[in-house]
């Protein structure tokens, strides 16, 4: 996509209005409206980068999906708990990132957890109410060195398409799309909602009959 065209998304997410500015102004608002569905499907069709539950890319590879100074790396999604999502710096963020979540097809908050202790939350699995509730719907990162990490968990309510925004300052800075679905790698799932047992205690998927 055009850099004319990523910004002209993200202006609307700021804004949270369905007309599209022909020019963006000189200064970004903060972005303390709410965008509505509208706005948040026109930038999951042209995010800066793209991650997915179920192609995970390890801290430092290349490629790995990035927006700013920050790489993402989500862990593989299983329906009812938390999913881990390692955010890496790449290169020095001096200032804050905040973080804002976004179902694409409705506009669903996505809650965020870099500051809770997850050994004090209720035993998983949860209900999507209960993911709401469990975490925060801003999540504020502090400033880090090139090649420092921020752990936390991202609370999906269910697989699909989720938007990402990063602001600095006030200011978005770039918006990343979440592809949520299972992974079981060579596995086949039992369901749609179980991923490879290996993430947070999932249930062991059915192995593929040897050929």
């Amino acid at each position: 996509m055009a850099v004319s065209g990523v910004l002209t998304a993200l202006m609307v997410i700021t804004l949270g209005c369905t007309s599209r500015p022909t020019a963006p102004p000189s200064s970004t608002p903060p972005i303390s409206a709410a965008p509505t569905a509208v706005d948040i499907a026109s930038a999951c069709r042209h995010p800066n980068a793209i991650a997915s539950t179920n192609r995970p890319v390890h801290v430092g590879e290349p490629g790995a999906p990035s927006v700013g100074p920050l790489s993402f790396h989500p862990y593989p999604y299983r329906a009812g708990y938390p999913t881990k999502m390692i955010i890496h710096a790449v290169h020095d963020s001096p200032q804050p990132v905040v973080l804002r979540g976004y179902r694409c097809i409705d506009g669903r908050i996505l809650p965020f957890n870099y500051t809770r202790d997850p050994s004090t939350l209720p035993t998983p699995p949860y209900t999507a109410q209960q993911l709401q509730e469990l975490g925060d719907p801003v999540a504020t990162l502090k400033p880090m060195p090139a090649g420092a990490d921020a752990l936390g968990y991202a609370l999906f309510s269910d697989a699909g398409q989720w938007l990402v925004t990063l602001a600095q300052g006030g200011t978005i800075v770039g918006v990343l799309r979440i592809d949520v679905e299972p992974w079981c790698g060579r596995l086949i799932c039992e369901s749609s909602t179980i991923t490879a047992g290996q993430h947070q205690g999932a249930a062991h998927p059915r192995r593929v009959p040897p050929g």
